[in-house]
């Protein structure tokens, strides 16, 4: 509905006295910095589109606000200085006001604005990249860092208080007094909110106390004591407990060096770091909204005739419509109407309506008239995947296992469907058999290229490729096993090039993402940054795939240089994320289902979203701590005569989905090689045998891990 220039004017000065109040007293609470600046936008968005010279400097603004609001957690210590930013973005409100006034200064306020606006912009990306890089820290950094980090947050008040100014100078306006204080009333409220309050921040700074008090001034060396506070800090991010295997040994010294990095670094250099995997994050946040808006455009309607209107796709309002459905209807009819609707769409009346009373009885079996070529409509090969799949297809889209779907549910469903492609089409998508031959296709490689690399690169490379078997990728590569209700049915040629296409698309997406990160997958958090929100089955398959290609470009690598054992530990973090991730969501699942009394909950998660959690929900190595435990039995899934069939038959996949070139470039080292390590050495001071890692050289574990393979010739 169109605002009114009297509602306008009311909801600005709604606005002014809220804001005259908030900077007036800074609140402690992060959220209403984000939604004072959103309501804001709500009167500078009309204005901006009016005004090409500050679209992009306010389109910027709202991007980074929309960022902040999606975060799980809206800390004050960095989200107040949002408050300044909003300050100096108000002021753009003036803009209608300069264009309409005749004199010399508008000329000349034209000319300057786009230059400073331009300054703006990049002072709001830099200041939401600390804020990023703060929210990222571990706690004790974040503690340790207290000092400069308030310091870096004023800086940027100042910045955007200073920018306020100029602003208001340009456009000949006269500097707002009620603000003038901003920078200063922040200053006192962020030296409060950095204090030490939280029980873990006064246990730390107890301990520091102590330990300075003791001559202890130079903890952060000391390994022992780092790990014993990071541990204090409660912060679950980085799992810090002591393991006496080699993999999780070797991880732990890793992320205890990590913190020492990062406490010694500073916030400037930190940000800097974080620039790539920020920049990505923007790029497929404003990728997510564009994609709400635009679906948000298409069905915008000014009033609902009932609740049909309600839904987005126009095939099912028509159907919700002629059903007389109202806003749930049962799972176990829904698959039939669908069926029956696109079967009177594609036969042009051919069958009798059974719309009346949601049964369906056809006068001939659609099956064989399918088979006959009776119908001609070019979307026709659906309707066999419709009659045959109706079941699974209701069963997907009630998300909740309720037995009901509801509207929300049908949207949600319909918005994943790709551009091009038509509901009928996306109800027969499924690309996971595809993707576990190719999947298996690679690990087969693997496995070859262990004779071709260089001997000392063997014993990584044997270690690590069995843990992505036994951690994760060999419960998805095989097959569901026994699912109930299977039908053969040969995949259409217009539905495999429809899925190929996507496949294809999909890979790309994910390599280009991968490629802008430097193919680092740090935690969680990185994975859920690349999923963009998708449910994990709808990317678990295309980004796993993606993350063993890379696995063969180091195998390349190793062709050539022999890696420091530590060097495998940073690729292979992307493994256990999506490890971690998955037993979470097994978890959640199994929790859901038993919700429901009537139902077997092992049962529902056996064949849930086609039985994709199947076997890694039998996996005997389930707490992935045992995995690296070099006495543990690991009790896989035996290979059945079916798995070796599903591969073999038809191999046509690898034409299809050639890998991408293999060049042994992707890895960004973070240790020097072997070579390197001892080109300027002494031959005498170095080890007589290879060493694992030589950073620092560890003889305890050069003893305790022998690498058998290193005897064995090479081939290739």
């Amino acid at each position: 509905m169109k605002r009114s220039h009297v509602d306008v004017q009311q909801e600005y000065a709604r606005w002014d006295k809220a804001h005259k109040q908030m900077t007036h007293a800074p609140p402690s609470e992060g959220h209403r910095y984000i939604q004072h600046a959103l309501n804001l936008l709500d009167l500078l968005e009309p204005i901006a589109e009016l005004h090409p010279v500050a679209k992009m400097t306010v389109g910027c603004f709202k991007q980074l606000v929309s960022f902040e609001q999606d975060r799980r957690e809206n800390d004050a210590r960095v989200a107040g200085v949002i408050l300044a930013q909003t300050a100096m973005m108000r002021v753009l409100l003036d803009l209608d006001d300069l264009t309409s006034r005749q004199h010399p200064s508008t000329l000349r306020a034209m000319e300057e604005l786009p230059h400073m606006l331009h300054i703006v912009q990049e002072d709001i990306t830099i200041c939401h990249n600390n804020i990023d890089t703060y929210y990222r820290e571990h706690r004790l950094v974040k503690f340790c860092k207290a000092k400069n980090w308030k310091a870096k947050m004023l800086e940027f008040i100042e910045t955007f208080d200073r920018h306020r100014v100029e602003l208001h100078q340009v456009l000949s306006l006269q500097v707002a007094s009620d603000v003038s204080d901003l920078v200063s009333k922040m200053d006192t409220l962020l030296g409060r909110l950095f204090s030490p309050h939280e029980p873990w921040e006064l246990v730390v700074s107890s301990r520091i106390r102590e330990l300075n008090k003791n001559g202890q001034a130079g903890w952060m060396e000391d390994t022992q004591i780092l790990r014993s506070l990071a541990l204090a800090t409660g912060d679950p991010s980085v799992k810090l407990d002591a393991t006496s295997n080699l993999m999780e040994t070797t991880k732990l010294e890793m992320q205890l060096n990590q913190l020492k990095e990062d406490l010694h670094l500073s916030i400037d250099v930190l940000s800097q770091r974080n620039t790539e995997l920020f920049t990505l994050k923007l790029k497929l946040h404003t990728e997510q909204l564009e994609r709400a808006i635009s679906h948000s455009a298409r069905f915008v309607i000014s009033s609902l005739s009932g609740p049909h209107d309600r839904l987005e796709n126009e095939d099912l309002r028509k159907l919700w419509k002629e059903m007389n459905w109202m806003f749930c209807v049962e799972t176990k009819v829904f698959g039939i109407a669908l069926f029956e609707y696109y079967l009177d769409l594609y036969s042009n009346g051919m069958f009798t309506s059974g719309f009346d009373t949601g049964l369906w009885t056809p006068k001939v079996n659609p099956i064989h008239r399918y088979k006959e070529g009776a119908f001609k409509h070019p979307q026709a090969w659906t309707l066999l995947y419709l009659f045959l799949y109706a079941d699974k297809i209701s069963n997907a889209i009630d998300s909740d296992n309720s037995g009901f779907i509801r509207i929300n549910e049908v949207n949600a469903f319909t918005l994943q469907i790709p551009d091009g492609w038509t509901l009928p089409q996306w109800c027969q998508f499924h690309e996971n058999a595809i993707y576990r031959k190719r999947l298996l296709h690679i690990r087969n490689i693997l496995h070859e290229l262990h004779a071709e690399i260089l001997p000392d690169n063997r014993f990584s490379s044997g270690s690590f490729v069995s843990w992505l078997g036994t951690g994760l990728l060999h419960y998805l590569v095989l097959e569901p096993r026994g699912l109930a209700n299977q039908t053969e049915l040969a995949i259409a040629p217009e539905l495999h090039e429809l899925v190929k296409a996507k496949m294809l698309a999909q890979d790309a997406k994910f390599r280009e993402m991968l490629q802008s990160i430097k193919w680092t997958i740090e935690d969680e958090s990185t994975i859920e940054v690349l999923s963009s929100g998708r449910p994990l089955e709808t990317y678990i398959f295309p980004l796993l795939l993606v993350i063993m290609e890379f696995w063969l470009d180091l195998h390349h690598l190793c062709k050539s240089e022999v890696l420091d054992y530590k060097e495998w530990i940073h690729p292979y973090f992307g493994i256990l994320a999506l490890r971690l991730i998955t037993e979470a969501h097994i978890k959640a699942l199994q929790k859901k289902f038993e919700v429901d009394k009537d139902k077997n909950s092992e049962e529902e998660l056996r064949v849930f979203h086609r039985g994709t959690w199947a076997l890694l929900q039998k996996t005997h190595a389930y707490n992935l701590s045992q995995v690296f435990n070099w006495k543990f039995d690991v009790d896989l899934v035996p290979l059945l005569q079916e798995d070796y069939d599903n591969l073999y038959t038809d191999l046509s996949f690898i034409v299809e989905f050639p890998l991408p070139e293999l060049t042994g470039s992707l890895l960004q080292r973070k240790y020097s090689t072997w070579e390197e390590y001892t080109k300027d050495k002494d031959p005498l001071t170095l080890p007589r045998k290879q060493p694992l890692t030589w950073h620092p050289i560890d003889d305890e574990m050069n003893v305790k891990y022998v690498n058998n393979w290193i005897d064995l010739p090479t081939s290739g």
